[in-house]
């Protein structure tokens, strides 16, 4: 009983967190959950959708660390004017929810430097280039999913900290 009260509080300190249906700040982990009669199936033949549009946009792509149609990573490519834009992304369609995870965003410029971008997002012009990426790698898919809400991983972090501040369920 105690576990299912843990797991109610849990959701509702998320979407007392999560304000708007979807989440705009930029995150390297976003969770969404699917929309009442939405499914896992629906979710992939969306992202399947979406691969196809930033295909057509420039962007290449290889499928890796396969789990199943629903639990993959993704290695996307685009070429900027002698430059190299490289980013890896975790996509994972669960029941009830889906998650996405950047695990790692990289620029190689044309003399041969290279920027990780997801180590350095201290930084105010790394920031907004992340921000600009995030808007294409991420949100563009999670509009064509459609989700009932969406959380990122600080806003479910701050929904635990402050656990502690609900109000106490005392069992009758």
């Amino acid at each position: 009983m105690k576990s299912l009260i843990f797991l109610f509080l849990i959701a509702f300190c998320t979407s007392a967190f999560a304000q708007s249906k979807i989440a705009t700040t930029p995150t390297t982990e976003l969770y969404g959950y699917y929309q009442k009669g939405e499914n896992v199936e629906e979710a992939v033949f969306m992202a399947e959708e979406y691969e196809a549009l930033m295909a057509r946009q420039g962007f290449t792509f290889l499928r890796t660390d396969t789990v199943s149609k629903s639990d993959y990573k993704l290695h996307w490519t685009k070429k900027y004017e002698g430059s190299v834009m490289q980013a890896r992304i975790h996509y994972q369609f669960l029941i009830p929810y889906f998650k996405i995870t950047i695990e790692d965003i990289r620029v190689t410029f044309s003399n041969g430097e290279v920027l990780n971008i997801t180590s350095h997002l201290q930084n105010e012009m790394v920031r907004k280039q992340f921000n600009s990426l995030y808007e294409m790698l991420v949100q563009t898919l999670v509009r064509l999913i459609d989700p009932a809400k969406t959380v990122t991983k600080e806003q479910f972090r701050e929904a635990l900290n402050n656990l502690d501040k609900m109000p106490e369920i005392k069992n009758d």
